[in-house]
């Protein structure tokens, strides 16, 4: 099958005889293109702001009720993109969408136990809130909020509303490493990936926490 497809590959090249594309946009155009999809999947009609990215049909490409944190969400990274990029280029709602996005996130996007919520449906009655959470996307949204949090504080100074709330996470998150590491011991060896992100995580934000 290899063999079959190497060749397959080599003699449509030579056959069609590709040609490098002309640059149609610079860097700045693509940019801004592609700063549509930040205006057009923006979803503020609930306690939680989003870039809707998941569960969207590709006929229309509506915003959908679905968020999801990190991996195929990766809501907070992309609200950070946005927000520095709308800073940097002087577009106000790019800036606007992004800080309302993360400022939500800071005041609703916490559990009881104060991780960040992973997976909630919104079009769900009533809506459905995930009590399941992946140390991938914790770990998305806390590196992510630690860029929010470094970036106002170089902006405009520190909120300490928003440093406390951090805090509690990383709380929350030594508690349940410390709790972890005792399972692991007695069943096996601790997931050297896991143990890596957890470390990496905590150590990131005690350095901007106590800045």
């Amino acid at each position: 099958m290899a063999i079959f497809v190497t060749k397959l590959w080599q003699y449509s090249f030579d056959a069609m005889a590709p040609q490098p594309l002309p640059i149609a946009l610079n860097t700045k155009e693509v940019k801004d293109n592609l700063c549509g999809y930040f205006r057009e999947s923006f979803v503020d009609k609930y306690p939680l702001k989003y870039n809707s990215g998941l569960t969207i049909l590709t006929a229309d490409c509506k915003p959908y009720g679905e968020v999801q944190i990190g991996f195929c969400g990766r809501v907070l990274l992309n609200a950070f993109n946005q927000l520095e990029y709308g800073d940097a280029n002087g577009d106000k709602q790019l800036s606007e969408m992004g800080r309302a996005i993360l400022d939500s996130w800071l005041q609703n996007g916490f559990t009881e136990k104060g991780f960040f919520h992973d997976f909630i449906n919104y079009s769900k009655t009533p809506t459905y809130i995930s009590d399941v959470h992946s140390i991938r996307q914790q770990s998305e949204a806390v590196y992510a909020i630690l860029h929010y949090l470094n970036y106002e504080r170089r902006r405009v100074g520190t909120d300490k509303n928003k440093r406390q709330q951090l805090k509690r996470v990383g709380r929350s998150y030594a508690q349940t490493a410390r709790q972890s590491c005792k399972v692991y011991k007695k069943k096996t060896a601790i997931s050297p990936v896991n143990s890596a992100i957890t470390e990496t995580t905590l150590t990131t934000q005690g350095e901007v926490l106590h800045q």
